[in-house]
């Protein structure tokens, strides 16, 4: 049975090894993907004027959002526009007001749509205004985090089998020899040698 154990506890670490790390991957892809963008909108925010949700309107009809995604301007800890009213980042989250403040980095926050998403953030130069792009978290990472809570539960489905099949085969390995322990010592010590 230890030795059971001794072989999967190996492969079970393995395999939630590389769950997480798929999941850790794909988290700080979904992060640089957000910063990314909201550069990259704050960056045509400033080509195209003052930014504005007028503005922000335009630039979407030329431009439109992946699915589910959103973008809030931030003057200061404001918001002055956005693409959804219930997308918007939360500012009652201290990691969300302190990237906003920072002017630059990313967190994670729920909209009050429900949705969880990886939020960017980028200055709009020239101004005090912030550009925050938000990427809906199922849409990057929420493949690894279900592939993570799989695979965990899968293997320890497998070391918990592998456990059980090395009790029941130790316990048939081992009762042909309880048998003659039993039959031996029953016998008396003077015949245990030469009954076994």
């Amino acid at each position: 049975m230890v030795a059971a154990a001794v072989v999967a506890l190996p492969l079970l670490a393995l395999v939630v090894f590389s769950a997480i790390d798929r999941y850790t991957d794909d988290r700080a892809r979904a992060e640089t993907i957000a910063v990314y963008r909201a550069g990259l909108y704050a960056e045509l925010l400033t080509q195209t004027g003052e930014p504005s949700a007028t503005r922000l309107r335009e630039l979407l009809t030329v431009s439109p959002l992946p699915e589910a995604s959103a973008i809030a301007v931030f003057e200061g800890e404001r918001v002055i526009a956005r693409t959804a009213e219930a997308a918007g980042p939360s500012l009652d989250d201290p990691q969300a007001m302190r990237a906003v403040e920072r002017r630059s980095g990313d967190f994670t926050a729920t909209g009050a749509d429900g949705v969880g998403r990886v939020w960017g953030l980028a200055p709009i130069d020239g101004t005090g205004r912030t550009v925050a792009f938000g990427l809906p978290g199922d849409n990057a990472y929420g493949a690894a985090r279900s592939a993570l809570w799989r695979n965990t539960a899968l293997a320890l489905v497998a070391a918990l089998a592998a456990l059980a099949a090395a009790f029941v085969a130790g316990g048939r390995l081992s009762a042909p020899i309880r048998a003659l322990a039993a039959t031996a010592g029953a016998r008396g010590r003077a015949n245990e040698v030469q009954t076994i």
